[in-house]
């Protein structure tokens, strides 16, 4: 059981229930996720061509992200097994072939637009300088079972699988939660969000004391997906770093000293600011008789003197960020190892500022 505490201090108490006893299938989370996989995995955008069609033995869904991967997901309403995992590969196989004039076709499908042109639409999508090549699309694919429960055996294959030969598989579980009317859906996205920091190779086991000598640098992702345009503009004009929700996101921000740097990067933009720390996270969410970027969620903030920001237009692009030759711009907020390659970007944005 869980609380809900009202502003008047009321608590309301929400309900665990699944899926089932709220006469929900398995196709109202897929629907509700193919809509909002922007949500689900930490500040890693993704692009959904596909959904599972009736009558069909296909992927629940098929995704893209900005470097044309596919990402699969295999959804269970009740307890998921290693059978889910033979789905997936299964899936895995046929996704893993698919030339581009398929997923075009998916795309095309999916969006009931017949003159879908994959390419471009994927550029819009990610706000890149320039369409994929064809043969750029599909090199990689990630996959997810995505389920309320999972026993032994799924675990133990998962470990295996990533483990002994590095197969990018992951398990996200899901709670639902009833308040009155209201249905509430948690997902716990930690062993794919672990999945995809050892993808990146950003999995921050490096030791601090190594990098003492070297000033910081810092991606923060704007959340700009969960914005409105007006509040995202807000986050600038306060000079703050916002997290929002849980507190782990707060948490977060703690890394943070005076003097460090801060990338902003905006999902579906690029990056769209530089800035200096000039605080330490006071350790609480905003109060409600303080300015906030949105009132709506728990929130946080590091104070930080943004140097220059740029415009939707201005700003630098993900294929250019891996035109320096990396590739880690996603997380919430999260140390860059790479000195030489922030140094080269703080110099670019400070260029166009």
């Amino acid at each position: 059981m869980l609380l809900k505490i009202s502003s008047e201090g009321r608590p309301d108490i929400i309900e665990k229930e699944s899926l089932g006893s709220l006469g929900k299938i398995e196709k109202d989370l897929e629907n509700w996720m193919s809509k909002r996989l922007d949500l689900l995995l930490d500040n890693y955008q993704l692009w959904t061509i596909h959904q599972e069609r009736p009558a069909k033995r296909e992927a629940d869904i098929i995704a893209l992200d900005d470097q044309g991967n596919t990402f699969i997901f295999e959804l269970k309403r009740g307890t998921a097994d290693h059978k889910a995992v033979g789905q997936l590969f299964n899936y895995w196989t046929m996704i893993a072939k698919m030339k581009y004039e398929d997923l075009e076709q998916k795309a095309r499908e999916y969006y009931q637009q017949n003159q879908l042109e994959l390419r471009w639409e994927h550029r819009k999508e990610f706000n890149l300088t320039r369409p994929f090549e064809e043969k750029e699309f599909n090199q990689k694919s990630h996959l997810f079972v995505v389920a309320e429960t999972s026993n032994e055996n799924l675990w133990d294959m998962i470990k295996f699988l990533r483990g002994r030969f590095q197969i990018p598989i992951a398990f996200i579980k899901f709670d639902v939660y009833r308040l009155g009317t209201e249905t509430i859906i948690h997902f716990d996205t930690s062993d794919a969000t672990e999945l995809l920091n050892e993808i990146t190779g950003e999995a921050e086991t490096q030791q601090e004391e190594l990098y003492k000598d070297e000033e910081r640098y810092f991606w923060y992702n704007t959340n700009s997906h969960n914005l409105e345009p007006e509040q995202h503009g807000k986050t600038f004009e306060l000079k703050v770093a916002a997290t929002y929700g849980p507190r782990i996101y707060g948490e977060k921000l703690a890394r943070a000293e005076i003097g460090d740097h801060v990338f902003a990067y905006s999902n579906s933009e690029g990056i769209r600011a530089y800035g200096i720390v000039t605080g330490k996270w006071n350790g609480r969410k905003v109060g409600i008789d303080e300015q906030a970027v949105r009132s709506d969620r728990k929130e946080y903030h590091l104070p930080t003197e943004w140097k220059v920001v740029l415009s939707k237009e201005e700003s630098i692009p993900p294929d250019v960020i891996r035109s320096f030759g990396y590739n880690n711009f996603r997380g919430t907020f999260r140390r860059i190892w790479n000195a030489k390659f922030a140094r080269e970007l703080k110099k670019l944005i400070e260029s166009k500022g």
